[in-house]
């Protein structure tokens, strides 16, 4: 690989870090770690955004479903009640 070979004797060489401490002063590494980090944390943002908006939707949906069926079984226990009441009613 001729390019790690090139990044190998870049670093041993004396003057690599005073490269890389030059490289890091430019306009343009500040502005690409600045895009880097403005990515990094606007991805992590909309993550967010959608690991909430699905569980929201996620609660939604068991509370509807704890609705029809608390509604159902209560229609069903007065249902049952009011036929035994019948049930033991003299005729």
């Amino acid at each position: 690989m001729p390019l790690r070979t090139l990044i190998r004797a870049f670093f041993q060489s004396r003057h690599g870090e005073e490269v890389v401490q030059r490289l890091s002063e430019t306009r343009f590494m500040r502005t690409a770690a600045q895009l880097v980090v403005y990515l990094y944390h606007r991805g992590r943002m909309i993550g967010q955004e959608a690991i909430e908006k699905t569980k929201d939707s996620e609660m939604k949906g068991r509370l509807e479903s704890f609705k029809k069926t608390f509604s159902k079984e209560l229609k069903d226990g007065f249902k049952q009640l009011q036929d035994e009441v019948k049930k033991q009613q003299p005729k």
